[in-house]
C-alpha cells in the first residue's frame, strides 16, 4: 500500500465502544532520576502515617526535587500530591506477580497486560514485592529503579481522530447497529457495507421470546435459584449449559450460593481464571452434562464449539444470561456462544426485577401488564434509549478529547521544528489542562442515620453544637462539591418515627433541622433502624447517594420482614439484612458509628458496614465529644469528595480524633 496506513476493526461495535471513540490514546514521559527515587522510597516508607503534601512538601527531599526541577514546579507539586495518595493505594487494582521475569502486571479482561501501569501505584507495588522477597536480584532492583519515576503527561491524541487511508473490518453484529451508532460510524466515513450469507446455512438457535425465554424474578435469592433451575432442566435433558453473569461481583454471589453447590460437573470462567485452566473450561463447556458459570467478557468471540454427537443430539449448549445487556450487540454475541457452525442450540435471559427498574427505568407495573409477547420489544426499547443517552455523553467526550489533540499536536510539531519556547508554552497549557481534569472533585451525597431516642440526646447535643463548623470545614476541603441529607429515626410505638431534612450544603439549614429534633422513645432495646435504612434506599432510587453514615447506641429489631415485632402493634416491611442487600448491590457503602460495645449491636453494626463495604467503628462521644463526631463527617464526606488524600490535608490541619 505504499506506506497507507489500514485501521482493521475486529466487531463493529468495539470500534466505538467505551475503550475507543471518545478516549485518547495518552502518552506519559517518565524522568529517571535518584531524586525523586529518594522521594518516593521515603514516601513509602512513612506510609502508615499517611503523609499529606502539606507535610512532604517539608522534606529535604522535596526541596532537593523542587531545585532540580525548578522550571517545572506545577509539574512536580501536581505529580508528589499524586505519590502520597497512590502510596495508599498501591494494591487497587490488584496485580499479578510474575516471580520469573520481575515484572507486575494488570488484568485486562481475560489476559494479563505485563506493560500497564496505574499512576505511581504501580512503583509503590514494585516496592512492596521487592521488600517481600517475590522480586529478587539485579534484574528486579533495576526494575524496580525504573518503576520509580516521575510521570508527565506530554500528549493525549483523539482516537476520534484517526485518518487511515482504508477503514476494513468484520462483524456480526451489524445489523443490531442503532440509529446513533450508525451516526458515530459515519463520524469515520464507513459508507460501504457487505453482508455475506454463513457457510453453514440459517442459524439454529432457539430464543423463546414469547414465553420461557425470559424469566424476569423479583426477588435476588428467587433469581438465582431460577438461574440454577434453568441449567439443571438443560443438564437433565443431557445438555450443556452456561450462565453468563455482568461481572465477577456478580458471578461470585451466584458461587456462593446454595445453587451452585448442587452441580456435579461445573466449572467457572472469571477474570481470575489462569489460563490453562480457562483452556481446559473452554474446552469442556459443550460437553454432556456440563455446567460453567462465566463472566460477561467471555461472551465475546470465545469459541465454545460442540463436537460431542450426544450433546448436539440433545439439543445442543444452552446459553443463560442473567443481566440485560446495555448494547444488543453484546446479547448477540453471547448467543453466538451456542449454535455455532450449523449446530443446535438455544438461549433464554433470567433477569432480576430491581436491576432493569434501577439501571434501565423499566416499569414493573407496566411491564406485567403487558402479554408476553411483547416484553422483549419493551425490554429493548428500554435498553435502547439508556444506550443512546450513553452515546450522546460519548460523543460530548469527543468534544473535550478534541481539545487535548489539538494542544498534543501543537505540542509535537513545535518539537519537531525545534521551536522549545513554543513546545513549552504547549506542554503546560495541555498539562494544566490534564491536570484540571484529573484532580476534579466527585460530588458528594451523604446520608446521615442517627437514632434520636432518649438515649442519644449527648449525640444530639454534640451535632448542635458543631454542625455549622463541620458543614464549613467541608466546604473548605471539598470547595461545596457535598450536600447531606439527616434523618432522625425513633422506633414503631414511637410519635414521630422519622424525621428529615432537606438536602443541603448550607448550615443555616442544616443547624435549624438539627435544633428543633427532639430526642424521646425507644423505651425497649431495638430500635427501626431496618426503616431508616429503607428511607436511605428510597432516596437513593429518586436520585444517586454516594454514601451513608449510621449512628446509634441501639441495633435493628431481629424479626425478619413481615413478621410481626414483640412490643409493638406493628408488622414488618423490610428487615435490616433486606436493606442491606440493596446497599450492596446499588454499591453504597453504609459506615456504622456505634455508641457502646453492646454485643447484638457490634455484631449486627459490623455486618451492615461489611457487607456494603463500609467500616464500623466505636464512637465514643463522652471521650472525644464533638470533635469525635465532627472528625467522623467530615472525612467521610472528604473521601467521597476528593479521597485519602482530601483526608490527610483534612487531618494535617484539624488532626484526627
Amino acid at each position: 500500500l505504499n506506506g497507507e496506513e489500514v485501521l482493521l476493526v475486529d466487531e463493529v461495535d468495539v470500534f466505538f465502544g467505551p475503550d475507543f471513540y471518545g478516549k485518547t490514546y495518552n502518552q506519559i514521559a517518565e524522568i529517571q532520576d535518584i531524586l525523586v527515587q529518594k522521594l518516593m522510597r521515603k514516601i513509602w516508607l512513612l506510609r502508615s502515617s499517611k503523609p499529606s503534601f502539606s507535610t512532604v512538601s517539608k522534606w529535604p527531599e522535596f526541596f532537593d526535587l523542587s531545585e532540580r526541577f525548578e522550571a517545572w514546579s506545577l509539574q512536580v507539586v501536581t505529580e508528589v500530591k499524586k505519590m502520597c495518595g497512590d502510596a495508599q493505594k498501591f494494591n487497587d487494582p490488584p496485580y499479578e506477580v510474575d516471580t520469573i521475569n520481575s515484572r507486575l502486571g494488570y488484568r485486562n479482561k481475560d489476559s494479563v497486560d505485563w506493560d500497564q501501569t496505574f499512576g505511581y501505584r504501580t512503583g509503590f507495588a514494585y516496592l512492596f514485592e521487592f521488600e517481600c522477597g517475590k522480586l529478587k536480584g539485579l534484574a528486579a532492583n533495576t526494575l524496580v529503579q525504573q518503576a520509580l519515576c516521575l510521570r508527565i503527561s506530554c500528549s493525549q491524541f483523539s482516537y476520534a481522530h484517526i485518518e487511515p487511508t482504508v477503514i476494513l473490518g468484520v462483524s456480526g453484529t451489524l445489523r443490531a447497529l442503532s440509529k446513533e451508532e450508525r451516526s458515530i460510524v459515519n463520524d469515520f466515513n464507513i459508507d460501504t457495507y457487505s453482508f455475506v450469507p454463513s457457510v453453514y446455512g440459517p442459524n439454529n438457535l432457539t430464543f423463546d421470546k414469547a414465553d420461557r425465554g425470559i424469566v424476569i424474578e423479583k426477588e435476588k435469592e428467587r433469581h438465582l435459584q431460577e438461574i440454577a433451575n434453568t441449567m439443571k432442566q438443560a443438564i437433565n435433558q443431557g445438555r450443556s449449559a452456561i450462565a453468563f453473569f455482568e461481572d465477577d461481583e456478580r458471578l461470585l454471589e451466584f458461587q456462593k450460593s446454595l445453587h451452585w453447590r448442587n452441580f456435579r460437573h461445573a466449572n467457572v470462567l472469571s477474570s481470575t481464571t489462569d489460563r490453562e485452566t480457562r483452556k481446559y473450561v473452554i474446552n469442556k463447556a459443550a460437553t454432556t452434562k456440563q455446567v460453567t458459570i462465566s463472566t460477561a467478557v467471555f461472551g465475546r468471540g470465545t469459541d465454545f464449539f460442540c463436537k460431542d454427537s450426544k450433546l448436539e443430539s440433545a439439543g445442543g449448549m444452552l446459553v443463560v444470561q442473567t443481566f440485560l445487556s446495555v448494547e444488543k450487540s453484546e446479547e448477540l454475541q453471547m448467543q453466538g456462544r451456542t449454535a455455532r457452525q450449523g449446530k443446535k442450540g438455544s438461549f433464554c435471559m433470567v433477569l432480576l426485577e430491581s436491576e432493569l427498574k434501577l439501571k434501565f427505568a423499566i416499569a414493573p407495573e407496566k411491564r406485567e401488564l403487558m402479554p408476553r409477547g411483547e416484553v422483549y420489544n419493551y425490554l429493548d426499547i428500554c435498553r435502547q434509549k439508556f444506550h443512546g443517552k450513553m452515546l450522546l455523553e460519548t460523543k460530548e467526550s469527543v468534544k473535550k478529547a478534541d481539545e487535548k489533540d489539538t494542544l498534543s499536536r501543537s505540542y509535537l510539531n513545535a518539537l519537531i521544528a525545534g521551536d522549545k519556547r513554543t513546545a513549552t508554552r504547549c506542554l503546560t497549557t495541555l498539562y494544566e489542562s490534564i491536570k484540571e481534569e484529573r484532580s476534579h472533585l466527585n460530588f458528594c451525597r451523604l446520608v446521615c442515620l442517627s437514632d434520636a431516642t432518649s438515649s442519644m440526646n449527648p449525640i444530639w447535643d454534640a451535632t448542635r453544637y458543631c454542625i455549622k463548623e463541620m458543614l464549613r470545614r467541608i466546604d473548605e476541603f471539598g470547595e461545596g462539591q457535598f450536600e447531606i441529607l439527616w434523618i432522625a429515626y425513633r422506633d414503631y410505638s414511637d410519635k414521630c418515627l422519622l424525621e428529615k431534612s432537606e438536602w443541603s450544603n448550607d448550615p443555616q439549614e442544616l443547624s435549624k433541622f438539627v435544633s428543633n429534633i427532639q430526642t424521646y422513645g425507644g423505651n425497649d432495646y431495638e430500635e427501626a433502624v431496618e426503616w431508616a435504612l429503607n428511607e436511605a434506599n428510597n432516596e437513593h432510587d429518586k436520585k444517586p447517594i454516594t454514601r451513608v453514615l449510621l449512628i446509634a447506641d441501639a441495633p435493628p429489631h431481629h424479626e425478619l420482614c413481615g413478621k410481626p415485632l414483640s412490643g409493638h402493634n406493628h408488622v414488618l416491611s423490610t428487615d435490616y439484612k433486606k436493606e442491606v442487600c440493596c446497599f450492596k448491590q446499588n454499591g453504597i457503602p453504609v459506615y456504622t458509628f456505634r455508641l457502646t460495645k453492646e454485643q447484638n449491636l457490634v455484631k449486627s453494626f459490623k455486618y451492615i458496614a461489611k457487607e456494603t463495604g463500609g467500616e464500623s467503628k466505636f464512637l465514643d462521644i463522652h471521650k472525644g465529644g464533638s470533635k469525635m463526631l465532627m472528625d467522623c463527617v467530615c472525612e467521610n464526606a472528604l473521601e467521597d469528595i476528593g479521597g485519602s488524600e482530601l483526608v490527610a490535608e483534612y487531618r494535617a490541619q484539624h488532626g484526627s480524633s
